[in-house]
């Protein structure tokens, strides 16, 4: 998710009119997940 973020660059869309999630998105989710199962174990 961090390479796409970097791909991308300043030059990414609105949130809006993107066809993707946001990469930073992803990353927060991805992590928010992660964080979720550390504790159920």
């Amino acid at each position: 998710m961090q390479i796409l973020k970097n791909a991308a660059g300043p030059n990414r869309q609105a949130k809006f009119q993107s066809t993707h999630p946001d990469p930073e998105n992803r990353i927060k989710k991805i992590r928010e997940t992660i964080s979720k199962h550390k504790k159920a174990s």
